[in-house]
């Protein structure tokens, strides 16, 4: 074992023990830079045995690690895809010419841009304008619409972009609306994502947006997921389909939750 294997050993045996560790903390523990303590906290990320958190890494219990290394958009494309396009169809009629919009990544907002890109090639929408940071959104996109990527750090598995420049983008602007997948979400829990990056990029557009749309296929609402990063909030409007459980909606409308269903 290499001395950069042995460091990282050391330091997921330090994070299995006290669960989080500051970026400090591996300054001091390993007698090295800040830089060299965030790539550190990056490579056991990336093999499924931490999560980077604002500041540090929390550690990923073996049960979630499966679903953080096996995502795939191209996999998830497959599934629930009726479902997935009647919420896009809902969500299209929402749009107006002069809107400015942030689409997340995920196959429900995919779906959603999809349709906005066959109804704009029939009758373009003047001043539309609309930031993504999925690549998948903007190729559909871009032939019907101006479309600004955010940019960042790609992200094949969910054919996306995250990272410092992606979020300086969106922090700068502003949307009427904004259409937000998730990995899971919770009626008590709020919203969730696999990973910090795209916690921070959903978290941004939600704050810079007037409207805030939450697109999600019924399965979404039976999973969890490691990070929670927002509550659920009145003013945000959850389109999902009519497979919900009817016990989920009923406590999403008893506590006053924006809901549709499709």
């Amino acid at each position: 074992m290499g001395k950069k294997e042995k460091r990282l050993e050391e330091m997921l045996q330090e994070l299995r023990s006290k669960k989080t560790l500051k970026i400090s903390d591996i300054e001091t523990l390993f007698h090295v830079s800040e830089s060299t303590a965030r790539r550190m906290c990056t490579e056991l990320e990336h093999e499924g045995k931490g999560i980077r958190t604002l500041g540090g890494i929390q550690y990923l219990p073996e049960q979630y690690t499966e679903s953080l290394l096996t995502y795939s958009f191209d996999s998830l494309a497959q599934q629930y895809i009726e479902e997935k396009q009647a919420i896009a169809a809902y969500a299209s009629s929402l749009i107006v010419p002069g809107d400015t919009l942030f689409l997340s990544g995920g196959t429900t907002v995919y779906q959603l841009a999809c349709k906005l890109s066959a109804l704009l090639a029939e009758t373009p929408y003047p001043q539309l304008e609309i930031m993504t940071n999925s690549i998948a959104n903007a190729e559909i996109l871009s032939s019907a619409s101006n479309v600004i990527l955010t940019g960042g750090e790609y992200r094949p598995a969910r054919r996306d972009t995250a990272g410092i420049v992606g979020e300086k983008a969106i922090a700068n602007a502003r949307f009427s609306k904004a259409f937000i997948g998730l990995d899971a979400i919770d009626i008590r829990d709020g919203l969730m994502a696999w990973d910090i990056d795209t916690a921070r990029i959903d978290h941004l557009a939600i704050k810079h947006s007037n409207h805030v749309y939450l697109l999600v296929d019924s399965s979404k609402f039976s999973q969890k997921t490691f990070v929670n990063y927002e509550e659920l909030v009145s003013d945000y409007t959850i389109i999902t389909d009519k497979n919900i459980p009817s016990e989920i909606y009923t406590n999403a409308k008893h506590i006053g939750q924006s809901i549709v269903i499709v």
